[in-house]
């Protein structure tokens, strides 16, 4: 049976189920935002696609395919997109085509790393399934090294420039992109790959010593950072205790570092990257004193690689009314690197060459098993992308940009995309690039197609177009208060999911059988399943406290302890220690189910997945509900009530449709490499065919005129917004 055959007989309501799924999981991302609050959509719809499948294999897998389809449409979470579905509203024809073609590449890499993320435990063996987890442990690692340590130290230190609209003068601000997740990700592969080429010689109880001396020391200066202060001038009492406590911290730091180097052989790459230092701290030098004898050189070549944001033409012009000189007012505009370069440039030459050294000695010696050479891939391909795109070819703040002056992480995404693609294509993982295509594709047209359905359905009795006179527009103006952004973002959710469908369709019929015993690293099960359940729920609702605390004043912002009223804590204090125990009684559950077997919990894979289904599901469709609840109106029924109904239907339909397994193809049937080139013309075609239908069809009914209300933004002409407001020093950012 071919892939088409098969899902001629797949039953419809699959991917009715797959679409309703994500199409939840979307409707509530709206609310909680980013990336965590798009993992809730991509888990959801895997789970359900595993569970319908038919394919018992899979069923084995279910903890996985929640667990990877969540962090793979977790990427697409930091791409701005708002800007981008102002323009296909603005009448404004250059700016509507621009519009269309950025929601199909922002609805393509979002799609396609989800379809990716999805399709990966529907191919890899268990033993590359499982392997996985290592290096991404160390890379989950870094990260809350940074939210709990770094981050907090660093906000701390650049305070005034954290809030959210002043944040372009942070000297880590670069085109408002995630580029430390990148690069700290990127290290923490470093990092795994240093543990694991270890010597064998060395005991693993001496180098996780070393570690813990290493994040022990690390965490506590953050906590000196963060809580205490030094004050020599005054006479603190506390002073002695506290410089006393700062020593030991500082040997801690010192004995982990001596531990790693001497054990773990951590010299190879300091090595590396103090020779790295060193040739960049020369190489400044040699340009500077280059750049002293030929001026003119010099200018040219800082005019291509450094570009100030904004259109420097109309700042001169805007200087000469004024009566300032222009270098005045381009010393407020921002660089395309991060402001670091403009504040501290005599240390550019020593960071990148420490940066470049490590990076150069771990991609000549790493090995990059069990899985790590992904992330470096990723990683890697987010750097070079982002460094190409916006900031090589940004020329003065617009180019390749997406919506100036907002976030450009799209093109960081881009390189992941691209590198995710080659990492399958060279690790024998074809049909997960295959299936990346097919979803992304999916993706492109529902993200443009949502935006032109939306267009469409707000035409009826809409007072902006002409001839529509006023009696209708009366008749229609109930019609024209919905929430339209949601009916996007619902809709777009439920293309989404029709996309996973699609390709997990594919798969399960091209595929052949995942053997899964030996169930290696049993312990990744309850890593995959704890995370959706508890982590990625507390990640989300966690932002409901601000909301009741902050938004409404419906929840006290600190509270006292019952019987023991000298403790009084925050209200985040407050839930974060109540979901610490719901979550370590439900983790206890899951490790003792992997030795007894609890009876609430099914025996049946197909049990076990409908309950975590069921048990995610409700818990942010609840929990949702919540954080609406306080500011309820009418216009939250097309959004919190939608989801109810929705998620009702889910329920029902995913407890009633699972049926029995499925003949499975036999392995190595099917050759995937054929049909990728296709899959990629698909792509463009697609593409092209739906920039021009939707541009031409919302012009055939609109106009010129905007379609809605509001803020007019434009991407090209003199009232674009990144001309007109660029981004300043002492300016809000928009």
């Amino acid at each position: 049976m071919t892939g088409f055959q098969g899902l001629r007989a797949q039953h419809w309501t699959t991917f009715l189920v797959v679409a309703l799924s994500l199409s939840i999981g979307w409707g509530i991302r709206g609310n909680f935002g980013h990336e965590y609050g798009a993992m809730i959509a991509g888990a959801l719809a895997a789970i359900a696609a595993c569970l319908l499948s038919g394919r018992e294999d899979w069923r084995t897998r279910v903890a996985y395919f929640g667990f990877f389809g969540a962090l793979g449409w977790g990427f697409g979470g930091s791409i701005s997109y708002m800007q981008v579905i102002s323009y296909t509203h603005s009448g404004h024809l250059p700016s509507q085509a621009y519009g269309f073609f950025g929601l199909f590449l922002i609805g393509l890499l979002w799609a396609g790393m989800g379809g990716a993320g999805t399709a990966f435990p529907a191919v890899a063996d268990r033993e590359r399934l499982t392997a996985i987890f290592r290096p991404l442990c160390w890379v989950f690692g870094t990260w809350a090294l940074l939210g709990l340590v770094a981050l907090p130290a660093i906000e701390r230190w650049e305070s005034t420039f954290q809030a959210t609209w002043s944040r372009h003068e942070s000297p880590l601000y670069w085109f408002d992109a995630d580029w430390i997740q990148a690069l700290t990700a990127l290290l923490g592969v470093f990092a795994f790959d240093l543990w694991d080429r270890r010597p064998r010689t060395v005991p693993m109880m001496n180098a996780i010593l070393g570690i813990a001396y290493l994040a022990f020391g690390v965490i506590g200066m953050g906590l000196v950072g963060l809580g205490l202060r030094f004050d020599t001038g005054n006479g603190n009492p506390a002073l002695g205790s506290s410089l006393v406590l700062a020593f030991f911290i500082v040997a801690l730091i010192g004995a982990g570092l001596v531990w790693l180097v001497v054990r773990v052989g951590l010299w190879k790459p300091a090595i590396w990257g103090a020779a790295g230092a060193a040739i960049g701290a020369l190489l400044q030098q040699g340009l500077l004193g280059i750049a002293s004898y030929l001026p003119g050189v010099a200018a040219r070549a800082k005019a291509v690689f450094v570009q100030y944001q904004g259109d420097v033409a109309m700042l001169r012009a805007h200087a000469a009314e004024q009566g300032i000189s222009f270098e005045e007012m381009q010393a407020k505009l921002l660089i395309n690197w991060p402001q670091f370069f403009g504040d501290y440039p005599q240390h550019l030459g020593w960071g990148i060459g420490l940066l470049l050294g490590v990076i150069i000695y771990f991609l000549r010696f790493g090995r990059f098993r069990s899985g790590a050479s992904l992330f470096v891939y990723m990683a890697l391909g987010w750097l070079i992308s982002f460094i190409l795109f916006p900031t090589l070819l940004g020329f003065g703040g617009a180019g390749f940009r997406i919506t100036p002056p907002r976030g450009d992480d799209w093109a960081g995404i881009l390189g992941v995309f691209v590198a995710t693609l080659i990492w399958c294509y060279r690790n024998k993982l074809v049909p997960v690039a295959f299936a990346a295509l097919v979803s992304g594709t999916v993706g492109g047209l529902g993200f443009s197609g949502a935006a032109f359905i939306k267009l469409m359905m707000m035409s009826p009795g809409n007072p902006r177009i002409a001839g529509v006179s006023p009696d209708d527009a009366a008749a229609w103006a109930h019609w024209q208060a919905s929430n339209w952004h949601s009916f996007l973002e619902q809709t777009y959710g439920f293309i989404n999911g029709l996309g996973i469908a699609l390709a997990l369709g594919l798969l399960a019929y091209r595929k052949g059988y995942l053997p899964n015993e030996p169930r290696l690293r049993r312990w990744t099960e309850v890593f995959a399943v704890a995370f959706v359940l508890f982590l990625l729920t507390w990640l989300n609702l966690s932002k409901n406290v601000h909301t009741w605390v902050s938004d409404y004043g419906v929840v006290p912002a600190s509270m006292k302890m019952p019987l023991f009223g000298a403790i009084e804590w925050s209200a985040a204090h407050w839930f974060n220690l109540v979901y610490l125990v719901i979550a370590s009684g439900g983790l206890l559950l899951l490790i003792r189910h992997q030795r007894n077997p609890v009876a609430a919990i099914p025996p049946s894979w197909l049990g076990k997945g409908q309950l975590f289904y069921l048990v995610f599901l409700w818990a942010m469709v609840i929990g949702n509900f919540e954080r609406a609840l306080p500011g309820f109106t009418q216009g939250r029924l097309i959004t919190e009530g939608v989801i109810f109904v929705h998620a009702a239907v889910a329920t029902v339909l995913l407890l009633i449709l699972p049926r029995p397994d499925r003949r499975v193809p036999d392995a190595g049937q099917y050759d995937y490499g054929r049909v990728v080139g296709r899959a990629f013309l698909a792509v463009f075609a697609a593409w092209v065919i739906a920039v021009a239908s939707f541009t031409g069809i919302v012009r055939a009914i609109y106009g010129d005129a905007q379609a809605t209300g509001g803020k007019k933004q434009t991407r090209f002409g003199v009232d674009a917004e990144w001309r007109q407001k660029p981004l300043e020093v002492g300016k809000k950012h928009s």
